[in-house]
């Protein structure tokens, strides 16, 4: 399985490896989030990890764009490595939700724990989301 690594540094310049085509590690200054993606049970994981903030959500939203509209399936969003997530990363999440209830399909998220928990919960799209303790439990209700 291949993998794309871009690397975007604070000058705004972008280093591509065309070998690595389904990890994604995106550096910006001092912020970081890395996205694999695998498949299993015909749905798509994304697991991200490091974070999630100002500085790298509009990385994350065009790869789960472009993600919605290269695959057919259920997105499960496996955030139990994720480090932080701010306001600008819950609008990706609400955005992808809505891009994909348009297709009929859904987004789940798994794994959330920390900090990431408590900014859903206080945002209460604890209450608006399909979030599942582990990754395995959100497979299930695919």
């Amino acid at each position: 399985h291949s993998r794309r690594i871009i690397c975007n540094h604070a000058r705004g310049q972008g280093l591509v490896s065309p070998a690595f085509k389904f990890h994604k590690s995106f550096l910006l200054g001092a912020y970081l989030v890395e996205l694999d993606k695998r498949e299993e049970n015909g749905v798509t994981i994304v697991t991200a990890t490091e974070r999630v903030d100002g500085v790298t959500s509009p990385e994350l939203e065009i790869y789960l764009t472009d993600l919605a509209k290269e695959t057919s399936s259920t997105i499960i969003l496996d955030f139990s490595e994720l480090k932080y997530i701010s306001s600008a990363g819950l609008r990706v999440v609400l955005s992808t939700v809505k891009k994909l209830k348009i297709q009929k399909r859904e987004l789940f998220l798994s794994g959330l724990t920390g900090p990431v928990k408590d900014v859903f919960q206080m945002s209460g799209f604890h209450a608006i989301l399909k979030i599942f303790d582990t990754t395995a439990q959100a497979l299930e209700q695919c």
